[in-house]
This record gives C-alpha cells, structure tokens and sequence, in this order.
C-alpha cells in the first residue's frame, strides 16, 4: 500500500516504475519466504478438486458388496461412472460417481441419477473399520440413497469374503437399513464349475428376489439397468420429500421475512 501511495505521487514516470517494480520484488519476495504454506494450499486445492461431489437433491444408488465382487464392471455397465477394474482386493479407493438418465414412468420428468461405486466392505456394522469401510458406510449412513448388494458366487473366494460371510454382510447391512430400497444381485453367473453353480442355486434360495448378472457376457444388464431405474423412482420420491421438509424448515426459523423455495436448489 505505501508503495502504491508513492508510485501515485511519483512527479516523474520512470520513478513510479521503479517503485512499482520494487513493490512487485517486495511481493515475490513474500511468497517465497512463505513457500511451504502456499503449497500446501495448493494440494489442497488439489485433493478438493479430485475429491467426489455429490448431489443431495439428486436421486442416488450406490453398489455395496465385499471387495473384488465385481461393483465397479457392474458401474461401468450401466452408468457414465469409470472406475479402475482389476482383479486384486481394494481397486476401489474412494467413491466413483456416474449418471444416468431416466424418464420418470409416465411423465415427462427427466432426472438425472447418480450411481456410485464404493469400496469393498471387510465385514458387517461393528467391526473396527478402516477408512474405506467407513466411505462405505458413510454412503448409506449420511446419504439418501437406493442400495445394490452384490454377491460373488466363486468358491474360490479371490476376494476377501466367503459367499457365507457375503450373506452374513448383507443381512447384517439390511438390518441397519431396513427401510432404503433394496436390490441383490449375484454377478459372474458365467462360471461355469459345480461350485460357483451350487452357491448361485443357494443365493437364490436365500433370496429369491435376487437379479443374476455377467458384465463379461451381458447376461441381466438389460434388468439391471431398469431396476435401478426403479430404485432412482423411488429415490426421486424420497429426495423430494426431504426438500419438502427442509422448505417447512426454513419457514419455521424464518422469524422476519418468509423463507421460500427459492431458497434451496429444486431440481
């Protein structure tokens, strides 16, 4: 500020441009004295910009399951969500958006819903979770979103958990969440040995409601892909219904001017 108070005053041209140089030194100077600082705000700058964002007044799926179960070809499938595919646990480090859009049955609603693939769980609510197991958990504990379980009938179990320990995940995750909208699905129904068949024929059993699926093959995607439709119906219905209560709110604390729906972002 002194600086620019005397290039103002300067009588002469060329001594405002020394001073103004001198201020713009001064100014480098500053910045480098405090480099480290001024990286750090970069980085964060950085991790903000990479972190995933979410919508809350869209309509939201997120896929759950152990890990290396087959989510993210799942993801890939059926929504514009890109996910890294591989064949070894923990591929999946964070939360992967993608969308897909959908006419509301029998009107002229288009939504635009989100699909979100998430870290694979180690074991059912309660156990000392590591930080993914609580992006996971906190997908479905903090968010309004449809639920995807997804079973991996391989015996040979290359992920983490047993198709037992699978089913035990599953029924201790929809007793925490009875009330979400729900699909099970049972993916690589291309394997073909006897024990892939039988734990499939017993995954059916215990859920007879369950869509089986290949993303090698395509087998059930075209079912997949309208049952989530469905399950983003029912998250439009409830997502509403959480602006409704968040307007009555808004009305409620407004103690001087009336708060209206031009308060909040209505899609």
């Amino acid at each position: 500020a002194c600086r620019a108070a005397a290039s103002a005053r300067a009588p002469r041209g060329r001594l405002a441009t020394f001073i103004a140089d001198a201020a713009v030194q001064d100014m480098w100077d500053l910045v480098e004295s405090h480099e480290p600082v001024f990286q750090q705000f970069r980085r964060c700058q950085i991790a903000m910009l990479k972190a995933p964002a979410i919508d809350l007044d869209k309509p939201t799926v997120v896929f759950v399951g152990a890990p290396n179960v087959g989510k993210s070809s799942l993801v890939r499938s059926v929504s514009t969500g890109r996910p890294e595919v591989n064949d070894y646990l923990f591929t999946t480090k964070t939360l992967t958006i993608g969308h897909l859009w959908h006419f509301i049955a029998g009107t002229p609603l288009l939504i635009q819903g989100q699909i979100v693939d998430s870290p694979g769980l180690r074991g059912p609510p309660g156990l000392d979770y590591n930080m993914l197991d609580q992006l996971t958990m906190g997908s479905m504990e903090h968010l309004p979103t449809g639920v995807v379980y997804v079973f991996d009938p391989d015996p040979l179990c290359h992920g983490l958990l047993s198709v037992e320990d699978q089913m035990k995940l599953r029924d201790s995750l929809r007793k925490k969440f009875p009330r979400r909208p729900w699909l099970d699905v049972i993916t690589k129904v291309d394997l073909q040995d006897e024990g892939a068949q039988a734990a499939i024929e017993d995954l059916c059993k215990q859920y007879p409601d369950a869509l089986q699926v290949s993303a090698l093959e395509g087998t059930g995607l075209a079912e997949l892909n309208m049952e989530i439709r469905r399950l983003l119906e029912e998250m439009t219905r409830v997502v509403r219904q959480l602006q409704r209560t968040k307007i009555r709110q808004l009305r409620m604390g407004a103690e001087e001017s009336f708060v209206g729906k031009d308060a909040l972002s209505l899609r």
